[in-house]
């Protein structure tokens, strides 16, 4: 049976999201665009790694592949949320009943 060992569950360490200020929170086409490119990162560093004359062994491929797909979970559950948070906001100011809030 495999070991769990507790230090590598931890595996967003190493990109960790760039803090935004309270000012200056990111509307929704902003975080759009960070996820289009976020996707892009994947897409480019799959031509990369094929374009290559030695290509990089499987599992080092797959190491790199997984940080930039937490970077892209990330910038795709954080639009999400952004776009909950707008539809909320709007039904408020419209007065319109949103769950058991008024």
């Amino acid at each position: 049976m495999a070991r769990i060992i507790p230090f590598k569950l931890n595996r967003n360490n190493k990109n960790k999201p760039i803090e935004v200020s309270k000012e200056h929170v990111p509307t929704v086409a902003e975080r759009v665009a960070q996820l289009r490119a976020e996707l892009e990162t994947v897409e480019t560093l799959a031509e990369q790694q094929t374009n290559v004359e030695q290509l990089p062994a499987f599992m080092d491929f797959e190491n790199t592949l997984k940080e930039k797909l937490d970077a892209v979970g990330r910038a795709a559950s954080e639009l999400f949320l952004a776009c909950a948070e707008e539809r909320v906001a709007t039904a408020a100011k419209d007065g319109v009943p949103v769950g058991d809030r008024v």
